[in-house]
Formats: structure tokens, sequence, C-alpha cells
């Protein structure tokens, strides 16, 4: 395993526990002699993370890149994309596959006539285990999973939102992949 797939698995796992409520950062003070003072981390603010390119390479600005600083980082996000990516956003073997959902998300397209996401007819585009997920304006097509369900989206535990989505040529083995 490189680097760079154990420091991706470490965030996720980080992500998950945060998700699930397993891990509870907290800070812990010596009182004189009258015990001990507890400070709980502040409530996570959402952020917003903007993709620049229709890369899949995993470099900042890619959508793969910035789902994976949303997973890092803790409360819901936003996935945005800069004015000018348009096209298709063809996902590969070498950046990972299948992209990875495990925190709360809103993924805002610009447009399902302006942009999609292709799984290539070799990969499964989302796989979500998140509280909830809400996905518009992108077409998600040639998504593919072999003995399995959701070619396109596998949501596991997740509320998902769809709206302006457009499902074209997914394949599943199993059921999910119509559209």
């Amino acid at each position: 395993m490189s680097e760079r797939q154990i420091r991706r698995a470490r965030e996720r796992e980080e992500a998950r526990e945060r998700r699930l409520g397993t891990k509870t950062k907290l800070a812990a003070g010596a009182g004189a002699a009258l015990g001990a003072t507890v400070l709980f981390a502040p409530a996570a603010e959402a952020a917003t993370f903007t993709v620049t390119s229709t890369d899949d390479d995993g470099d900042p600005g890619t959508l793969r890149e910035e789902i994976e600083d949303a997973n890092a980082a803790a409360g819901a996000d936003e996935i945005v994309f800069a004015s000018g990516v348009t096209g298709t956003i063809t996902l590969t073997g070498a950046a990972g596959g299948t992209i990875e959902i495990y925190d709360d998300l809103t993924i805002t397209g610009p447009g399902a006539d302006v942009l999609e996401v292709s799984g290539d007819y070799s990969y499964r585009i989302f796989y979500a285990d998140a509280g909830t997920l809400a996905i518009s304006g992108l077409t998600l097509r040639e998504g593919y999973v072999s003995g399995d369900n959701g070619g396109a989206l596998y949501a596991l535990d997740t509320d998902v939102t769809l709206t302006g989505t457009v499902f074209e040529d997914n394949f599943a083995q199993n059921s999910g992949g119509d559209g």
C-alpha cells in the first residue's frame, strides 16, 4: 500500500468515526485540587470545496481530491464547480476508481447538460456511507459494478436527495444499474 493510500484509508476511518460519534475530542486540564476541567471541541462548520478540473488524477481541484478533503473535514460540506468546468470527468483506476463519500455532503453541479461524471464502463461512480448525500446538476453515466448493486451510486445507510441529476447507461450486475 502506498503512503497516499494509507493516508486516505486513515482519513476515511477518522471521518467515519466522527460521523458515528465513536470519538470525542476533548482537552482536560488539572484544576488546583478541585478536579479536572473538560472542554469540548466546538461544532464543526460546513466547508465548501471547489472543483477546478475535469482530470481524475487525485490532484487538488479534482472532484476526487475535493471529496477526499470534504471526507476529512468534520461536518456537512459542499462541493461546487468553478465556472468553466464542463464536459466529462472520467474516473480512472490509477486514481482509485470509485469515489468514496464518508461524511454528509452536497454536490452542486453546473447542470446535467453541462457536466457529466463517467465510470468509463469500469467503475461505480460514487459509494456513499454517510448520513446524507445530495447531488444536483450532474449526469452520472457509464458506471459499472460486477457482483453488487448500484452502477452509478451505492448508498449505504445514507439519505440521498437527487435534483436535476441524470443517470445514463449505468450497469450493476445485481440491480440498480438502470439509467
